[in-house]
């Protein structure tokens, strides 16, 4: 009897003891800030310099990498229904999101630092979207571009509605590029090239790409409990 009354003792100092620390995992745990929507070919999740599969309905986080393999492509739709689709051999970062239902305060930033995506906005106030790049940083004063980073470390910014303003990462001016136009910064640049036109959306950030059907990622999701 008194051994056992010793363990039981014992037993109840351990879940004291440990319940600070169950506490603490908690509190720090990570708020969902999305989800994907939609992976075509193959992609990835980042955090902390693990990598693992990323899986259609699978939540996203704050400081969460996104990265796709060539033609591949994934869709995260953020709470705010912000959708950001990231293209082709890409890899962004999402490195802060917040959001206030009323008035749609917060903020969103993403890191892109290869590739291609395409921001469609969602409730959040139109100044609290940047998006960063190896030589700008993008604010946004509209609804729908596409970013794309060249070969040669360039920026470009093909805005299909509403408008962005560009910031060299070298220094200059920030420059405003309206629906319809393109702005490009190269390597070093201090100034933004703003050109007439715009090219559609490449293959997987299209309007409707997510309709095309199941893809490779989608149908594993059917065998391993991704859902």
């Amino acid at each position: 009897m008194e051994f056992r009354i010793k363990s039981l003792a014992g037993a109840l100092a351990l879940a004291v003891l440990a319940t600070p620390t169950l506490m603490i995992e908690a509190a720090g745990a990570q708020e969902r800030i999305g989800a994907v929507n939609y992976v075509r070919v193959w992609a990835y999740g980042g955090q902390g310099g693990t990598w693992k599969d990323l899986f259609t309905h699978d939540a996203v986080y704050a400081q969460q990498g996104v990265r796709t393999v060539s033609k591949g492509a994934a869709h995260v739709r953020f709470v705010d229904g912000t959708d950001l689709r990231v293209g082709s051999d890409s890899e962004v970062v999402l490195d802060e999101f917040v959001f206030t239902q009323a008035g749609g305060a917060g903020s969103f930033t993403a890191n892109m630092t290869k590739g291609v995506l395409r921001l469609v906005t969602g409730k959040l106030a139109k100044p609290s979207y940047k998006v960063r790049t190896p030589t700008a940083l993008i604010g946004v004063r509209g609804t729908d571009f596409v970013v794309t980073i060249g070969a040669d470390g360039s920026t470009a910014v093909e805005v299909i509605d509403g408008e962005v303003e560009i910031s060299p990462a070298a220094g200059g001016d920030a420059s405003a590029v309206a629906a319809g136009s393109t702005g490009r910064v190269g390597q070093g640049a201090t100034q933004v090239a703003v050109t007439r036109g715009i090219r559609p959306p490449g293959e997987g950030i299209e309007d409707g790409a997510e309709l095309q059907g199941e893809t490779g990622q989608d149908a594993a999701d059917d065998g391993d409990g991704h859902n």
